[in-house]
């Protein structure tokens, strides 16, 4: 409550403290934290309450009042009596709240919501007394669920619950580089460890079976084992030769895999990757060993790295070194967002088909944020289907075609026979008269002959 008073000060919006706890008389009290400068208000008494509704009428905009959660049954009564004047006046209530990993805090603002109800806006501050604290009771139990979906209320300070969305991978790179950068300067990272990631070439079984697409430098990832190569394990590529890829374990021993092998493993291309303590990793390859289960699409928070290379996740898990199959997780395309349910999303880019923006856009469970420079093209995008015409559909429309155009076609060609016939008509009146004028040419030298004899 303190900090919230200060941050009203320190950007000097107008606000009238008052201190509604007349039961706290200890150095925890506003009236003590701003030296005396907090009157205390008393709205049990008639004066206290006529005092108090002044002051919401009359005085500043916002009002920050220390009610005292001890009061209890005493303020409900009060509430309920003086709602419904002050509401009137067009007065709003906002009910600030802060929970912890005790659940004595949650129960306590569940308490007071069962009351207040919809009365009041909600603010919810998680506060981190712990590097690691557990909000699992705030985050998990049915009521507490139950009260986020009945008013969802704000929360300030909860982490893993915002999802960017992007139309492409460069817009991701993007974005990644401009939120590490700003969690490095606020100091919510550590220190970078260079490491090295495995990206796929998702790779046919045929282009697998070709020799000539293989490139030293390249990495061999195993998901079956075949001779001298154990599951999981990766493996470099170092040349091609006749009777197959010439390979370099991570131990530095030699070998050959025949083509034959293609089913058993996957091509994959190592990129560099900076990984500091605090960064969010987006998990791309499933993983079941007996002491470690990943999936596909993950989304983890690191704790630290160790000497060897070793990724710890703040859940417990260990990312082992020869799993490499991550990448920053700040941001992701909408297929990658598919499954997953947050309290905001975010959405940037200026074309995504309509799709994948309806799967992005209801990942977000309270708000939805689109972000664009080019407002026009994204609404033409968004408005237009990638879905595939099957074939079945493809003979339907084109028979509603032919039925439609069956009439107008019988005319076109009733049309097309009457001119044929116009045509053929004046085509014989012509012949028939180019016949006369000669048997009249004829007829007129044989007379003309006649005559000079």
């Amino acid at each position: 409550m303190t900090g919230l008073a200060e941050w009203f000060q320190e950007n000097s919006i107008p606000v009238k403290l008052l201190d509604l706890d007349t039961e706290n008389k200890s150095r925890g009290s506003l009236t003590h934290f701003f030296g005396g400068q907090v009157p205390k208000v008393n709205i049990h008494t008639p004066a206290g309450l006529d005092a108090f509704v002044d002051e919401l009428t009359d005085g500043p905009p916002v009002i920050l009042a220390d009610m005292g959660a001890g009061a209890g049954q005493v303020t409900y009564d009060w509430f309920d009596k003086m709602y419904p004047s002050v509401a009137e006046a067009g007065i709003a209530f906002n009910s600030v709240g802060v929970i912890t990993a005790d659940p004595a805090s949650v129960e306590s603002i569940l308490a007071w919501a069962s009351r207040l109800r919809d009365r009041t806006a909600y603010l919810i501050v998680e506060n981190s007394i712990t590097e690691h604290t557990d909000f699992r009771y705030w985050r998990e139990t049915h009521q507490a669920l139950l009260f986020q979906q009945t008013y969802s209320p704000a929360v300030a300070g909860s982490k893993g619950k915002t999802l960017v969305v992007c139309a492409t991978h460069d817009e991701i790179d993007r974005v990644t580089e401009a939120i590490r950068d700003r969690k490095r300067a606020s100091g919510q990272l550590g220190e970078g460890v260079a490491l090295t990631r495995h990206v796929s070439l998702n790779w046919t079984k045929a282009q697998k079976a070709d020799l000539q697409n293989y490139r030293p430098g390249q990495m061999l990832a195993f998901h079956r084992p075949v001779r001298g190569i154990s599951k999981n394990e990766a493996v470099e590529v170092v040349g091609v030769a006749e009777s197959g890829i010439a390979i370099r374990s991570s131990g530095g021993r030699r070998s050959k895999v025949s083509k034959r092998h293609a089913g058993s493993f996957d091509v994959l291309e190592a990129k560099p990757i900076e990984v500091s303590a605090g960064d969010r990793l987006l998990l791309t390859a499933n993983r079941r060993d007996a002491g470690l289960r990943v999936t596909n699409g993950e989304l983890v928070t690191v704790s630290g790295i160790d000497s060897l290379g070793r990724i710890q996740l703040e859940d417990g898990r260990r990312l082992p070194v020869d799993y490499r199959s991550f990448t920053h997780g700040y941001a992701v395309t909408a297929h990658r967002s598919q499954g997953k349910t947050v309290d905001l999303v975010i959405l940037s880019g200026d074309g995504m088909q309509k799709e994948l923006f309806y799967v992005a856009a209801s990942r977000g469970r309270h708000s939805v944020t689109v972000i664009t420079s080019d407002k026009e093209r994204l609404q033409q995008t968004v408005g237009r289907s990638m879905a595939r015409t099957s074939a079945t559909e493809l003979l339907r429309d084109r028979s509603k075609c032919i039925r439609r155009g069956a009439p107008r076609g019988i005319e076109m060609a009733r049309e097309m026979v009457r001119r044929a016939a116009a045509l053929l008509t004046a085509a014989s009146k012509q012949v028939v008269q180019q016949e006369v004028s000669r048997f009249r040419e004829r007829k007129e030298r044989r007379r003309e002959r006649g005559l000079g004899r």
